[in-house]
């Protein structure tokens, strides 16, 4: 499995823009030194609940202060940009495209996908894979329905014709984006990252975006929501493993700041989650084939 981090950059009442801003600049450096895959940003417009307003910019300064961690925006909201500058930027924050070539070239090596940010309603995941286009999945779909939607994917691209070295690829490298908090215990996790959920979570728009109830629920609804993974390393590794095999999804964006988390309290949980919870989870994956239709079987998993 691999993981990511997301950063909103939501300011609450207890806050302010420019903590937020270096909070969530440290956060972000200390993955990349933690041995995160990725970093996950976030833009949104003229709300509270997040203040990046171009991805781009951030992923710029970013690009320019690490070395090995990949950045990857969920979502860029193509509507506000000019389609070449963008493509453009993106290419010069490390980023690169499948399709056109432009100048100058990334910096980074290789070729980086662009992925298709999916709600995971059946329309959105139908769209990606009649492009070949691999996929990342908002918190939305549950246990029951991740797994249905991944093999619509593959039955979906194999329709349109895309090869299955191509297919296999997709789904073995599809992300999704989880709600996370590890502390040394799973009382502490608990009680550690409510405040900040809720705040969040007063939103309608917020509940209804990432697959909760609309109307509003206490925090006992959110820590018995599958959505949500808090607790001890010990819990989160069995938790993350036990998704892993009976889903597909190999790939986890955790959304350890959620709210405004406090500062400390994040980086601890980053710290955690690299120490005790990864080294857990390096051995486990879903090997999906397209052998026999996607006749997909879980790999051994080391809890």
């Amino acid at each position: 499995m691999k993981f990511g981090t997301f950063q909103l950059q939501s300011i609450p009442p207890w806050t302010n823009a420019h903590d937020v801003v270096q909070h969530h600049w440290e956060q972000m450096l200390a993955a990349e030194r933690l041995g995160f895959h990725e970093i996950w940003l976030a833009e949104h417009n003229g709300r509270p609940y997040g203040m990046i307003g171009n991805t781009v910019t951030v992923a710029a300064a970013l690009a320019g202060a690490t070395q090995r961690i990949r950045i990857a925006t969920a979502v860029t909201r193509l509507p506000l940009h000019h389609p070449t500058h963008l493509a453009e930027d993106l290419k010069s924050a490390h980023f690169n495209f499948a399709d056109g070539e432009l100048l100058p070239p990334p910096l980074s090596p290789g070729n980086i996908s662009t992925y298709v940010m999916v709600s995971g309603s059946e329309q959105s995941v139908q769209w990606a894979a009649k492009r070949g286009r691999p996929i990342a999945i908002g918190s939305g779909p549950g246990w029951d329905d991740i797994k249905s939607r991944l093999e619509m994917y593959a039955e979906t691209a194999a329709a349109a014709g895309f090869s299955d070295s191509v297919i296999e690829h997709n789904l073995k490298n599809t992300w999704q984006l989880r709600q996370v908090h590890v502390a040394r215990t799973t009382e502490k996790a608990i009680a550690e990252y409510k405040r900040g959920l809720m705040w969040y979570m007063e939103a309608v728009a917020n509940r209804a975006m990432f697959g909760f109830a609309r109307e509003q629920q206490p925090y006992e609804y959110y820590v018995e929501h599958k959505a949500v993974v808090l607790g001890s390393p010990e819990k989160v590794t069995e938790e993350l493993a036990e998704y892993c095999a009976l889903t597909g999804i190999n790939n986890i964006i955790c959304w350890f700041n959620l709210g405004g988390q406090p500062h400390a309290q994040v980086l601890s949980a980053l710290e955690m989650f690299s120490g005790d919870v990864m080294p857990g989870l390096q051995s486990v994956g879903y090997n999906w084939s397209m052998t026999g239709r996607t006749k997909a079987a879980p790999t051994s998993a080391a809890r």
